[in-house]
């Protein structure tokens, strides 16, 4: 989210803007998350091109420490884009996270 850090403040019928074209979403995810490397736990889901045509959303599962997390907040400065955990229901600081 790039407007306000206060969730009440959004307008019923806000939604995220778009991150990019699918394919510059993938070649970020990909820029910072290595494939070959077994030993991270998270899971990536992109939004699906039926819901937008370019991907607002990213859900990540799993579990991460300061590495992880390292990796999340480049993807989310490339994609000029904010983190969103579910569990506080709040944006978080990513930097601050681990």
């Amino acid at each position: 989210m790039r407007a306000t850090d206060d969730l009440g403040e959004l307008p019923e019928d806000w939604a995220p803007e778009p991150l990019g074209p699918r394919a510059d979403v993938l070649a970020a995810i990909g820029s910072c998350v290595p494939a070959e490397d077994a030993s991270l736990a998270l899971n990536f889901r992109v939004e699906e091109p039926e819901y937008s045509e370019e991907p607002r959303t990213i859900s990540v599962s799993g579990a991460w420490g300061q590495r992880e997390s390292a990796m999340l907040q480049r993807l989310c400065n490339l994609l000029g884009a904010r983190f969103y955990d579910a569990e506080t229901g709040d944006f978080i600081d990513l930097a601050q996270k681990g």
